[in-house]
């Protein structure tokens, strides 16, 4: 692979989303095959060409020819891509079986910026740092020896042990450069929403707005994205579009948009850019969002990783962190075990069992002492879960707790 970058950063103001077009690391459980022709082109492309291809067939017997193809090969190649996926913090690479394949090409992202993920590897752990090296090829490839990159090809599978073990052949050189960028994004995201600084920090700056403390960070730490900050061109000009619409017939135009979009909240207005660094176009994406009121940057309150979010109330991002649970599932289960714990009934709850436990152990001869601790431990568990299903209420459990206040045999 040659080490060239033809990064391409789309920004939506309208429905705040970035898209992104660079390398992509995707992971494959089995092996599929995969063509240059088709992973370089859209189903929707592919699907457009070919009914326009069938439009101008001239008999049936080629309509039919040109179906048959159609079907196959988005049967044989597009199917593919319900069989892949972007490895994620918590997947264990060490214990993943299957392949890794580089493609050119394009994510949208609302909420879940790239940038933002970046900042949050911790480039110590080096199951992390394999999945970075996957997941940001286009910032590792230029650290790779020539003859290391020429093994390399986009839209081609890989066995994932030869992509491990190539990400730690090059851990010290990657993490020198990547941990550098991480500390000036990071510094720079921390004092803009008031994360992560020293008291005085936060005081001296709690009165100005976002862009103020942009600027003072760029004035104190003398503008340390100056390398980056220009490295970029400008690919179209500002107007504002639907991908949906292709007619010059105004009347029909405008039947168009009353059926598809009578309030127009689907109009595409994006500012495109092209650079050949992602840490400029990550440069780009935090700029842009510092401008734009209500939405804010936050530390996740259960997996300490960064993330965006239209509410100042919210704690807990949206990434998949136990199972199919996500850290927002897990931070109001646990929101909602506090609340019940400070309920004073709960405080009743725990008092008698720490009895019932002392108790037991205290007289560890009698039996109806041990058999009291469980059975209360036991029809506890169950008027709790019952509580949180509907089935019983507090009131309920405190009528049976105060039959419970005994410790010993009548």
């Amino acid at each position: 692979m040659k080490k060239e970058h033809k990064i391409i950063l789309s920004v939506n103001p309208i429905t705040l989303t970035h898209s992104l077009k660079r390398i992509v690391g995707y992971y494959y459980k089995e092996y599929v095959e995969l063509n240059d022709k088709f992973e370089n082109m859209s189903e929707d492309e592919y699907s457009k060409m070919m009914i326009a291809k069938g439009e101008k067939a001239k008999t049936e017997k080629e309509r039919n020819k040109i179906a048959k193809e159609y079907a196959e090969n988005a049967k044989k190649y597009y199917s593919n891509n319900k069989q892949r996926s972007i490895l994620s913090f918590n997947d264990q690479v060490n214990k993943l079986n299957g392949y890794i394949a580089f493609k050119y090409e394009e994510i949208e992202e609302q909420y879940n910026l790239p940038l933002l993920d970046f900042i949050s590897y911790n480039l110590n752990s080096v199951n992390e740092y394999i999945v970075f090296f996957i997941n940001y090829f286009d910032i590792v490839m230029d650290i790779l020896d020539k003859e290391d990159l020429n093994k390399i090809k986009l839209n081609t599978l890989y066995d994932i042990k030869f992509i491990s073990d190539l990400a730690k052949k090059y851990y010290d050189k990657v993490i020198k450069e990547v941990k550098k960028m991480q500390v000036i994004f990071k510094m720079c995201i921390d004092l803009v929403y008031q994360m992560n600084n020293n008291e005085y920090t936060l005081n001296l700056t709690k009165d100005l707005t976002k862009e103020q403390r942009f600027f003072v960070f760029n004035q104190v730490n003398n503008h340390p994205f100056k390398n980056i900050s220009s490295n970029f061109k400008t690919v179209n000009i500002l107007d504002y579009t639907y991908e949906y619409v292709d007619t010059k017939v105004p009347e029909v135009i405008v039947s168009i948009l009353k059926a598809m979009d009578p309030k127009g909240k689907d109009i595409s207005s994006q500012y495109k850019y092209q650079t050949d660094n992602l840490y400029t176009a990550f440069y780009i994406m935090l700029y842009d969002i510092i401008g734009i009121n209500n939405v804010y940057v936050k530390i996740c309150g259960n997996c300490k990783r960064y993330f965006l979010t239209p509410k100042a109330t919210i704690s807990y991002c949206d990434r998949i962190t136990e199972g199919e649970l996500t850290c927002k599932d897990i931070g109001s289960k646990e929101k909602q075990k506090r609340k019940l714990e400070e309920e004073p009934i709960y405080a009743k709850y725990r008092h008698i069992q720490q009895v019932k436990c002392v108790y037991s152990k205290r007289y560890n001869n009698d039996p109806f002492y041990k058999d009291d601790y469980e059975n209360f431990k036991k029809k506890s568990k169950e008027f709790k879960s019952n509580i949180k299903k509907g089935k019983a209420t507090l009131e309920d459990f405190d009528k049976w707790l105060d039959t419970q206040d005994k410790t010993k045999q009548d």
